[in-house]
């Protein structure tokens, strides 16, 4: 074996590796902004609720108005709850996953190596067969990520939505 072999064979192992560290770099990125402007929406969402809560009480609305907003909350919480378990299954599943495509690349990377050494065909093909695997497998974490950030927009839409929609005045008040 050359030093020259040996070389194309740490190449041949690190394009993989290289390509998937971009695609974390970049998605790492994306969740991270994604994340940002979730937790803005549901911080304003939050924000109304309060202003609701102090005009009530500002305006000497009875108690039972109050308790409604707390009500309205409660609410929002209890619907929320099932759907966010659902997306933390999903991230989980994601998680494996992308963790699963890991571990086959570091095995395919001992294949590619082995290959080299042993300059068995065999080992060529099981190279190839393991490394379509762990893109298999990072194809399903994407398609897990890409439904859960699918999805996870229905939770936010109905809760912003349903703290705007509280009129001003207060629960059970009309304006004047």
């Amino acid at each position: 074996m050359t030093i020259t072999s040996v070389l194309q064979a740490i190449q041949f192992i690190l394009a993989p590796v290289v390509m998937v560290s971009a695609c974390a770099i970049l998605s790492g990125g994306l969740l991270s902004r994604y994340a940002a402007v979730n937790d803005r929406l549901r911080a304003m969402a939050r924000e109304r609720l309060e202003l609701l809560k102090l005009a009530c009480d500002a305006s000497g609305m009875d108690p039972r108005g109050a308790f409604n907003l707390t009500t309205e909350r409660f609410k929002e919480i209890d619907g929320q709850i099932p759907t966010l378990l659902s997306h933390h299954a999903m991230v989980r599943r994601a998680l494996f996953a992308l963790y699963g495509a890991c571990a086959i690349f570091l095995a395919d990377m001992l294949v590619i190596a082995t290959s080299v050494v042993l300059v068995i065909d065999a080992f060529a093909v099981a190279a190839m067969g393991v490394f379509l695997v762990g893109v298999g497998m990072l194809l399903l974490c994407l398609l897990i990520t890409v439904r859960e950030i699918g999805t996870s927009h229905h939770a936010l839409y109905y809760e912003v939505m349903h703290v705007a929609e509280l009129p001003i005045t207060g629960p059970g008040r009309s304006p004047s």
